[in-house]
C-alpha cells in the first residue's frame, strides 16, 4: 500500500487478489490516477512505475495457472496475480474479454493477453534468457523441447478419455488423433528411464510442465499409476524452492 500526505492509493495485495471482480491493478483506477494529477511529471512517472507489475497471471487456486506461477517465481519475475473461482467467475465479461474462452490461466505482458499453458510457459522461458529455462534456440535440444511439448497432448487427452470413462473401438481408435493411454505411458516411461529432466542436462520449463502434469494425473485424478519412474522425476522438480513458494502463496 503506498500512500502520500496521510492518504492511501491502493488496496493492499491482499485485498485486491480476493476480489475476483477487481481485474484491473490499481495503475487503473481513478483514485489512483487522480492522485498521480497532483504530483509533478517525474513523481507521478516513478509512482506509476512502482505500481506497475511486468506480468499479470489470471489463476484458479490450484489449477494449471499453478504452473505458470511456478515459472514466474522461478523467472524472478515481477508478477501480479488475479486470483478467480472455478464457475461463475470464469464467465464474467470481464475474464471474458481477457480469454474468451473462460479458462484460466492467462497472462497479461505488454498489453498482450497469452493463454495456453505450455505456449506461456514457453514464452516465459524466453523472456528470461539468462535463466536458461529453454534450450537454445536451433539447437536440437530445442528440437526436443517441442517435440516433448506436444507430446503431452497425447498423454493428456488419452488420460482424459479414461477419466470420462469413455472408451473408444479400434476402429474409433484409427481415426483419433492422438494415441490410447497405454501407448503414451509406455513411451513416456521409457523416455524417463534414466534421466532427470526432459530435455539436455538441466532443468526447464518442459519440467515445470511435466511435473505439474504427472502431479495431477498421479495424485489428484488417479489416474496413472504412483509408478517409481514418474513419481521419482515428478519428486525430484517439485522441492525445489519456487514451488515450495507456490505452495505458500495459493495458501494466502
Amino acid at each position: 500500500m503506498l500512500c502520500l500526505k496521510g492518504q492511501c492509493l491502493s488496496e493492499s495485495a491482499s485485498d485486491r487478489h480476493c476480489r475476483p471482480e477487481m481485474l484491473l491493478t490499481e495503475t487503473d483506477t481513478p483514485r489512483f490516477y487522480n492522485a498521480c494529477l497532483k504530483q509533478p511529471f517525474a513523481s507521478r512517472h516513478n509512482l506509476r512505475r512502482q505500481h506497475m507489475k511486468t506480468f499479470t497471471l489470471y489463476t484458479v487456486n490450484p489449477s494449471r495457472g499453478s504452473m505458470i506461477r511456478w515459472m514466474l517465481e522461478e523467472c524472478g519475475a515481477d508478477y501480479d496475480t488475479v486470483t478467480l473461482s472455478l464457475g461463475a467467475d470464469l464467465k464474467t465479461p470481464e475474464y471474458l474479454a481477457v480469454n474468451p474462452m473462460g479458462k484460466v490461466p492467462a497472462l497479461k505482458h505488454k498489453g498482450e493477453t497469452f493463454t495456453e499453458t505450455a505456449a506461456i510457459l514457453t514464452y516465459l522461458a524466453e523472456q528470461f534468457p539468462e535463466k536458461h529455462l529453454i534450450p537454445e534456440a536451433g539447437s536440437v535440444e530445442r528440437g526436443q523441447y517441442y517435440r516433448w511439448l506436444c507430446f503431452s497432448l497425447h498423454l493428456e487427452y488419452a488420460a482424459m478419455d479414461k477419466w470420462r470413462g469413455i472408451s473408444n473401438n479400434d476402429m474409433q481408435r484409427q481415426a483419433i488423433g492422438y494415441g490410447d493411454l497405454d501407448t503414451a505411458l509406455n513411451t513416456l516411461r521409457r523416455h524417463l528411464q534414466g534421466r532427470e529432466y526432459m530435455v539436455g542436462n538441466r532443468f526447464s520449463a518442459l519440467d515445470i510442465y511435466y511435473s505439474g502434469l504427472l502431479e495431477w494425473l498421479i495424485a489428484y485424478a488417479q489416474i496413472i499409476p504412483a509408478e517409481p519412474v514418474f513419481t521419482e522425476y515428478m519428486s525430484r522438480h517439485l522441492v525445489r524452492p519456487s514451488f515450495a513458494r507456490v505452495q505458500e502463496l495459493e495458501k494466502q
